[in-house]
């Protein structure tokens, strides 16, 4: 998928944070921290989660019916197993969800009131780094992610390693060639020291912006 091109949204004092990484290295852990701090979170996964609601019918006729339940809903768990099992159709579901979700996050961050963390796995791939004032880059040990996958999502090994898998493509790298403030944030190292970690960013971003007063 292209890189889709975000107009720059105005930034008043109220910064904004992108949190990205890899599936299970944990983002939404780091964005917790966030919002103990302040900020407003813009999830982009709930945001996918409404987008697919909105456009079931698109969905359905890229992945059947046999991603429906019982009673005409999307059967997210259905979905996912196919969506990791066929790269050309989970391609075609990114190119109708991705802009969609990156249009509201833009949307809800220029019309902003306090700080916000926008959480999004492919971030830097939708443009959204460009309205962020730092990048935090959330990394932990392959297998930690494996057991944290296992553990929260309740899902197969096989089914993990899939969506692990289809995530080779996400790259430090390329983050942080791009991104303004970019640092990684280590997950794997406990919650202390996570904490510790988001506190010297969040230190960091407020004097940068009072020095831009």
């Amino acid at each position: 998928m292209a890189e889709r091109e975000v107009s720059q949204a105005a930034h008043p004092l109220a910064p904004v944070v992108g949190v990205t990484g890899k599936y299970c290295a944990g983002k939404s852990t780091v964005a917790a921290a966030l919002t103990a701090r302040g900020f407003a979170e813009l999830d982009a996964d709930s945001l996918t989660h409404v987008a697919l609601q909105e456009h079931r019918d698109q969905v359905v006729a890229l992945f059947g019916e046999q991603v429906l339940t019982a009673d005409g809903q999307l059967d997210r768990r259905a979905l996912g197993a196919r969506v990791f099992r066929d790269a050309d159709k989970r391609e075609q579901l990114e190119q109708l969800l991705h802009p969609l979700v990156a249009r509201a996050i833009e949307e809800q961050v220029a019309t902003r009131q306090t700080p916000v963390t926008v959480n999004a796995v492919y971030l830097v791939r939708a443009g959204l780094h460009r309205l962020c004032d730092a990048v935090l880059w959330v990394a932990a040990p392959w297998w930690k992610r494996l057991a944290r996958a296992l553990r929260r999502d309740q899902v197969s090994v096989g089914r993990a390693l899939r969506v692990m898998k289809a995530q080779r493509g996400l790259r430090r790298r390329d983050a942080r060639a791009d991104s303004r403030g970019f640092t990684v944030i280590r997950a794997g190292r406990g919650l202390r020291a996570l904490d510790r970690q988001i506190g010297a960013v969040v230190a960091s971003l407020w004097r940068g912006q009072e020095q831009g007063e």
